[in-house]
């Protein structure tokens, strides 16, 4: 279940970014579930653009950061709002909300924002 989940929320960034658009919310209470009577089928929709940012560099795909999103779901470089987020920093996030549907918790339990800037090492 978790695979067919993580595959409609997949397609749905894929459009987004196809459209030059970097959500910067992705978490779980923005993730929509809408079934269609009788077929037994659930459709996924993202919600909440209330973050959203159109990439101004298409061919680059990236853009001046500010501290936007929920942690933990946060990349670290929106976090900090430090450096130029992408696509990359959704993916991060979709990376979270997968962690945390697997374990039902965070990879992560940053203390301040050292420790966020911390993980920023390791990407």
């Amino acid at each position: 279940m978790i695979r067919v989940i993580m595959r409609q929320i997949l397609e749905g960034l894929c459009f987004i970014h196809s459209k030059n658009i970097i959500h910067r919310d992705i978490k779980g209470s923005n993730i929509m579930m809408h079934s269609v009577p009788g077929s037994g089928k659930v459709i996924l929709k993202i919600a909440d653009f209330g973050e959203v940012k159109q990439i101004l560099n298409s061919s680059q795909n990236q853009m001046k950061v500010s501290g936007r999103g929920t942690p933990p779901y946060m990349a670290p470089e929106l976090y900090l709002g430090i450096g130029i987020a992408n696509v990359k920093a959704d993916v991060w996030s979709l990376g979270m909300l997968l962690y945390q549907m697997l374990t039902h918790t965070f990879p992560f339990d940053p203390k301040n924002e050292y420790e966020i800037g911390q993980f920023e090492i390791f990407i």
